[in-house]
């Protein structure tokens, strides 16, 4: 690793990364995953946890457009999730969304925040407000049970992300790119090709019973009762 990031962390927790500099506790170290498949992380999680102990948590670099996939890779029992870097793209806002409410991250950080580019860093201030209002209700939820992240995994899905969670399942279709709009001002040939999608995510949290509180961008979700012949309405 080189370079410097500062972390959105939850809970009072402090953490920066400087090259291989110490995070969270003096015996965390960081590094780049590289493993052509997901597969070789979860085995280098469990060698490294037999030949050294003392390690408190691996943290993964995350450079990868399936961001999903490799944050579940990490996600293990007595190894929360900790992102100290991840592409600085616009979606690292909603890959931050997706890593506290799907698995109860404690840390989520773009590489070089500190120089991070438009539009990526309007994106990314929005999020990091939404998790900074959230905070005293993420930490209250943290490892119930009781919240959940809503990310595509890649172009090629299609169907809507399925959730359960709170006795309901939720379903979450994400925005793709659209070609301009005649509304304003570009005529739009038949069979124009779409823009680039806009970053789409967020997270979920279930406070109380039939309760919900969503943060994110470009997401549509549907609800759904878990007992088959019961109605779902919104009050």
């Amino acid at each position: 690793a080189s370079g410097a990031c500062t972390c959105r962390t939850l809970g009072g927790i402090s953490a920066r990364s400087e090259g291989l500099a110490p995070l969270y506790r003096a015996s965390v170290r960081t590094g780049s995953v590289s493993a052509p498949g997901t597969r070789r992380a979860t085995a280098r999680a469990a060698a490294s946890r037999a030949a050294a102990p003392s390690i408190d948590l691996l943290g993964p670099d995350i450079y990868f457009q399936n961001f999903a996939e490799w944050a579940r890779r990490y996600k293990r029992s007595g190894n929360p999730l900790f992102v100290p870097e991840a592409m600085r793209s616009p979606e690292a806002s909603v890959n931050a969304l997706y890593a506290f409410g799907a698995h109860d991250a404690i840390g989520f950080s773009p590489f070089g925040i500190e120089s991070i580019g438009e539009p990526a860093a309007k994106h990314l201030a929005a999020s990091y407000d939404l998790v900074e209002q959230l905070e005293p209700l993420l930490v209250e939820l943290q490892g119930k049970g009781r919240s959940a992240g809503l990310l595509s995994e890649g172009p090629e899905q299609r169907q809507p992300q399925q959730v359960r969670l709170n006795g309901y399942v939720l379903a979450a279709s994400f925005e793709r790119g659209t070609p301009p709009s005649l509304a304003d001002g570009v005529p739009v040939p038949a069979g124009a090709a779409a823009g680039p999608p806009p970053p789409s995510g967020g997270l979920v949290l279930a406070p109380a019973p039939d309760e919900f509180v969503v943060a994110g961008t470009a997401v549509t979700i549907t609800f759904a009762a878990s007992v088959r012949g019961q109605r779902v309405g919104i009050l």
